[in-house]
């Protein structure tokens, strides 16, 4: 199981997180240049790679913000 903070400050996520929490930056991790989500497979497969996410693992998310869009 891989837990991951999605937020935009990563100074948050080190005063208070999940213990075992990996961070994601909404910004840099998950929006284009143009500010709309990035749902690209091949990004999030890439991001998916950086963490150590298998096909295989269960990801549980959570942050400051909503999600805004459907997957």
């Amino acid at each position: 199981m891989r837990i991951i903070e999605a937020n935009m400050n990563p100074e948050a996520c080190k005063d208070a997180h999940i213990s075992g929490a990996v961070f994601w930056n909404i910004l840099s991790d998950l929006m284009k240049p143009d500010m709309s989500m990035n749902l690209d497979s091949k990004a999030f497969a890439e991001l998916f790679s950086r963490l150590g996410i298998l096909p295989e693992t269960t990801v549980v998310a959570y942050g400051s913000y909503p999600a805004t869009g459907r997957i």
